[in-house]
């Protein structure tokens, strides 16, 4: 028996384990980026001046898709109630890893810019 070879390919899998686990969480980050981008912009377009109700919309829209929301989401904006050209929308949360026998808690954050028209 070639035990070399062995450790060789359980080493393989449990890598690509690993980096398949972590990337379905960036793939969500990246979903729920580009849904704050788009409710920003709406926001911004539609002239919102309720940072509650911009918050909400962001939350139905992305518990209507297929991303997986943390339970310490946090959503923050700037820019909302005050006359300045940009709308930023910031959230942070923590999303665990499971990887078997281990849960890695990562901590993401986001920042989703909706920036004043060219006029």
């Amino acid at each position: 028996m070639d035990y070399k070879l062995y450790a060789k390919l359980a080493i393989t899998g449990i890598i690509i384990f690993c980096a398949v686990q972590y990337s379905l969480v960036y793939v969500n980050r990246t979903q729920l980026k580009s849904i704050m981008e788009s409710e920003a912009l709406d926001a911004r377009r539609a002239n919102v001046r309720d940072e509650e109700s911009l918050i909400n919309s962001i939350i139905r829209r992305a518990e209507g898709s297929n991303i997986d929301i943390p339970e310490d989401l946090e959503i923050w904006t700037e820019g909302v109630e005050d006359d300045n050209p940009d709308l930023i929308v910031h959230a942070d949360y923590t999303h665990p890893v499971k990887l078997l026998v281990y849960t890695h808690r990562l901590r993401l954050s986001i920042d989703a810019l909706a920036e004043a028209p060219d006029q």
